[in-house]
């Protein structure tokens, strides 16, 4: 099987797991996702980015999982270096779905300065201290639905089942 083959399985394997996601099962992915795969193509990122009916707290542990602060240290797109602007421009379109009330689902309980047992508000403040990145980012979402510690049952984004059929085809 060559690699393009492969990305139209894996891309297939996803695109299912997305489409039938519980919003928990959707959170434990987020958690546990490989963040060096996230682009703006990837499965992932197009439900979260495209989908309005995203829970707030999914949006928001992915958006702190892209290490906005480092990310976006500089002013602009331009000034980040090459490598960076495709990051840089995911993590500034969930910062204006977010501040527009674009997620509006509350379900499950997530603050970034608390997540499994990780303060993402602190990381990267040395980067540039003067830079803010918006207040209603570090806001906890206040759901009634608390997510385990999923790495029992999920691997790279996806139920263990799932990652390990991907794992089979590389």
């Amino acid at each position: 099987m060559d690699n393009d083959e492969i990305k139209t399985q894996e891309k297939a394997i996803w695109e299912s797991f997305l489409s039938e996601a519980s919003v928990e099962d959707l959170f434990r992915s987020v958690v546990t996702a490989n963040y060096d795969d996230i682009n703006l193509d990837s499965p992932l990122t197009k439900k979260i980015v495209n989908d309005a009916s995203v829970d707030k707290a999914v949006a928001l542990a992915f958006y702190w999982r892209l290490a906005p602060r480092y990310k976006k240290q500089y002013a602009t797109i331009q000034d980040a270096p090459e490598w960076l602007q495709e990051d840089f421009q995911l993590i500034t379109i969930l910062e204006e779905k977010f501040m527009n009330g674009f997620y509006k689902k509350k379900e499950i309980y997530y603050d970034p300065k608390s997540d499994f047992e990780t303060d993402w508000t602190l990381d990267y403040l040395e980067c540039d201290p003067e830079k803010k990145l918006p207040s209603v980012m570090e806001q906890a979402i206040n759901g009634d639905t608390f997510v385990d510690e999923p790495y029992d049952v999920f691997d790279d984004g996806l139920p263990l089942a799932l990652a390990e059929r991907i794992f089979e085809l590389y």
